[in-house]
């Protein structure tokens, strides 16, 4: 009897709230947006001494292979196959490090990652393998406050790093890119997640599948090319037929129109590399 109105007392459950972020909606830029914190990256290189000055190729790495921020920062020179064109993330007991869950993965490189890397390498201090460390060779650690500086200097809203991952996700996606495939390259435990994310960006391969069909297409000339509107009911009748509305095609309503990265991006950061050499 007293668990009984122990429950009672406490009332029906609450439902979960549902967060922004377990709806698949999360922060992430458009392919201008990150033309406009490389070019402004650029722009403010080494004019905040002791800060974080290496944004433009943070970002077109991170925008180009979606690792996690300590991934990044715990990323060495020996961790990329140059020859192949791929970044091993990997588990590293020297470094007391490991990737999320301890699980590897590689990641090819597209040619707007590999010249932020060849930009990073030019800059290599000779007492350390990090590709982002400070001036002693020493890796960073902490460098949100900067990133978030420079999102106010370009006047865009206050997101984590973690928005530059979710943009290379949500790009694919977009692209009509495998969610199995998307799942690999982000290092997901699981598909689930890598849907939850990105499914509902990528464009409607259910329709583009049944367009494909077109059984029984002997009918086809029979299919009227419009469609009745009715003022009173969904049903077809003589009213309908007085203002024919035209049909839209399916593949077209459920589309997501594409916005692709732009490949050029990092050469805005690397157009002078005298100027970055020296840096």
């Amino acid at each position: 009897m007293r668990l009984k109105e122990r429950r009672t007392r406490a009332g029906p459950r609450r439902l979960k709230s549902q967060t922004p972020r377990s709806i698949g909606i999360f922060p992430r830029f458009t392919a201008e947006q990150i033309r406009l914190l490389v070019e402004r990256a650029e722009n403010d290189r080494n004019q905040r001494r002791n800060h974080f000055n290496d944004w433009p190729e943070f970002i077109v790495l991170d925008v180009n292979t979606g690792l996690r921020c300590q991934e990044m920062l715990f990323l060495e020179f020996s961790d990329i196959d140059w020859q192949s064109g791929v970044v091993h993330i990997r588990n590293k007991k020297h470094l007391s490090f490991s990737p999320k869950g301890r699980k590897e993965r590689r990641v090819p490189l597209n040619e707007s990652a590999m010249s932020a890397l060849h930009s990073m390498l030019k800059k290599k201090h000779e007492a350390t393998d990090f590709v982002f460390h400070q001036h002693d060779g020493s890796r960073w650690k902490l460098v949100l406050e900067s990133f978030r500086s420079l999102l106010k200097r370009c006047g865009l809203k206050r997101v984590g790093i973690h928005a530059l991952r979710h943009t290379f996700g949500a790009h694919l996606a977009q692209r009509g890119v495998d969610m199995a495939v998307i799942r690999d390259l982000l290092g997901h435990h699981s598909v689930t997640l890598t849907e939850k994310y990105y499914a509902h960006l990528a464009p409607n391969s259910m329709s583009r599948a049944v367009q494909q069909l077109e059984i029984g297409n002997s009918l086809k000339q029979s299919v009227p090319k419009t469609v009745p509107t009715g003022t009173k009911s969904g049903n077809s009748g003589p009213e309908n037929l007085k203002n024919p509305a035209p049909l839209t095609d399916s593949f077209q309503r459920c589309y997501v129109p594409e916005v692709a990265l732009s490949a050029g991006v990092a050469k805005l950061a690397y157009a002078a590399d005298s100027k970055s050499a020296g840096t």
